[in-house]
């Protein structure tokens, strides 16, 4: 319905969306000229949620500078900035938590030009680094919507 609708489909240069791959496929397979990239808010939000997960425990004490570390790449503005990050990522991680770190490497690293800020400039984003502004119309319809129903049933 999207492409029937707008011809203009063709010239979208970068979608913003969360960690899921099952959407990212799909959106890949959609928008083959897209770059798809990876919400920044969520990203860290989800790294907070697996720091204190079972498989990947990080005390509690530290997990606030892994945060910080995991936050220095996301912000890293080159390749080469990352690069150098990532070795202070992978020293100081692999003494608080090695499963951690293998889960980075596995899950993150490989696709950090999908949320790191060097990735996100390569590409035309209008400066969305997050879903937060469409989550947030979205919320203001359905707010709008459950009002109207209301008025409706009167």
């Amino acid at each position: 319905y999207f492409k029937k609708t707008n011809d203009s489909w063709v010239s979208i240069e970068s979608l913003v969306i969360d960690k899921d791959f099952t959407e990212m496929a799909a959106l890949q397979a959609e928008f083959p000229a897209a770059s798809v990239f990876l919400c920044q808010f969520h990203a860290l939000r989800y790294i907070r949620r697996i720091l204190g997960s079972r498989g990947y425990f990080v005390p509690l004490k530290l997990r606030d500078e892994v945060e910080e570390l995991f936050r220095s790449l996301m912000y890293a503005s080159s390749p080469e900035r990352y690069k150098a990050r990532l070795a202070v990522f992978e020293k100081r991680v692999s003494e608080i938590s090695p499963s951690f770190l293998a889960y980075f490497r596995r899950c993150w690293d490989k696709c950090s030009e999908r949320w790191s800020n060097y990735g996100l400039r390569q590409r035309f984003t209008a400066g969305n680094t997050t879903t937060n502004r469409i989550e947030s119309s979205w919320g203001q319809i359905k707010q709008l919507l459950r009002k109207k129903s209301a008025w409706t049933s009167v």
